[in-house]
């Protein structure tokens, strides 16, 4: 009976054909005459969502190789390059979003998770209003409960009895 590996991030991400280490060159940002050009905008915009790719499938194939570590057939020398590959990449990408000011936008502006995120500012705000709203009708109770009891206690019946005190030594 064959042993088979356990893989807990599925198979291989990173794919030597698609990013061999020798073809990861630092893109620089575009500029041309205008950097505040639409176009060059544009350019810089793509040019950051493929670095962003790239950081992504480097990241996960660095994930991978350390989980991986000992299980035989995986090359800790294709790990290591990995990890100096996606740390290059990194770089380069907080260049380009430094530089070319793209790094102010999300790469994504359709993104469902900052939808989701506005639906959830909104929620969050109309409960809190919901509380707020609760909490000033059970005030205002309170404080008709508070007039109730003062008025009764001014004009309800009286009592003829003594206040009690303590007892002298010699009811003792």
């Amino acid at each position: 009976m064959q042993h088979q590996p356990f893989y807990p991030l599925g198979p291989l991400a990173y794919d030597p054909a698609t990013f061999p280490p020798a073809s990861l060159p630092v893109p620089a940002p575009v500029q041309l005459q205008d950097p505040h050009a639409p176009e060059v905008f544009k350019a810089n915009i793509q040019l950051a969502q493929v670095l962003v790719s790239r950081v992504h499938a480097l990241a996960r194939a660095a994930l991978t190789g350390v989980a991986l570590a000992y299980h035989p057939g995986t090359n800790p020398l294709q790990t290591a390059a990995d990890i100096q590959n996606l740390k290059q990449t990194l770089a380069a990408l907080v260049t380009l979003l430094r530089d070319s000011g793209v790094g102010g936008l999300p790469l994504d502006p359709s993104s469902a998770a900052a939808t989701e995120q506005e639906k959830a500012v909104i929620e969050e705000g109309r409960i809190v209003q919901n509380l707020y709203e609760r909490l000033g009708r059970m005030q205002s109770g309170a404080g008709v409960v508070v007039d109730l009891l003062a008025f009764q206690g001014s004009t309800g019946p009286r009592t003829t009895q003594a206040p009690m005190t303590a007892p002298t030594p010699s009811q003792k």
